[in-house]
């Protein structure tokens, strides 16, 4: 119940986060408790970070994504794969670009929700 007011107006919940510090286990109980608490009727949007000063944090994200996203309706969005394609989408090697990642970012995200299984 306490995620509601994080769903936007389509039914969409963006989990996204380019800076993780906890631990495998912590990232897998969250993720079982937001496939727990959210809807079925809404869509998860699971976003693979891309953070090149900690790629094994990237990896370990995208491996417990990959362990949880089935758990409920959801899609994914590879900014990992689009920032490596384009690394101009980046200022930092982490933060979309103002006016260029941002866009693309939106765009992957838009695109990912409608095909939300």
């Amino acid at each position: 119940q306490e995620l509601a007011p994080l769903v936007d107006e389509n039914g969409t919940l963006v989990i996204q986060d380019g800076a993780y510090e906890g631990t495998e286990e912590e990232l897998s109980i969250f993720m079982d408790d937001v496939n727990m608490l959210v809807r079925p009727d809404i869509c998860i949007l699971w976003v693979y970070p891309h953070d090149i000063w900690h790629a094994s944090v990237d990896v370990m994200v995208r491996r417990t994504i990959d362990a949880h996203a089935g758990a409920h309706r959801s899609a994914i969005v590879d900014w990992s794969a689009a920032v490596q394609a384009d690394p101009s989408l980046t200022h930092d090697g982490l933060h979309p670009s103002v006016n260029h990642g941002d866009h693309v970012l939106a765009s992957l995200m838009h695109e990912a929700v409608q095909h939300c299984d």
